[in-house]
């Protein structure tokens, strides 16, 4: 059986995400987006946070998320805008699909 994430995980987050919400849109407004932020981003950790973010929506939609996190260095990036992203395809996803479906994101690490 699947637990839930603590309602109070839930809100701490939400509160984080709300404050780094309000924090880029004043960047935003004040400079250029090229001017974004870059820094060393723990992508599974990123990931771990949006896993317990989009849990209830998950939930609701009936749909089971399956996270394969991998080993991943960190990397120098913008955590929020990765973020973002994620966010928007796990939306689009869970908006697409079929209550009771399945919903698989990994995390693979390219050796060139």
């Amino acid at each position: 059986m699947r637990t839930k994430p603590p309602l109070i995980e839930f809100t701490k987050i939400i509160e984080d995400e709300i404050a780094r919400l309000d924090t880029f849109i004043s960047k935003f407004l004040s400079a250029s987006v090229s001017e974004a932020e870059h820094a060393m981003t723990d992508i599974n950790a990123l990931m771990e946070r949006i896993k317990v973010v989009t849990s209830f929506q998950a939930e609701a939609c009936q749909v089971h998320v399956i996270y394969e996190l991998g080993d991943i260095p960190p990397i120098k990036a913008n955590a929020f805008q990765i973020g973002q992203a994620v966010m928007n395809v796990i939306n689009n996803a869970l908006k697409a699909m079929s209550s009771g479906g399945h919903l698989r994101l990994g995390l693979l690490l390219r050796k060139e």
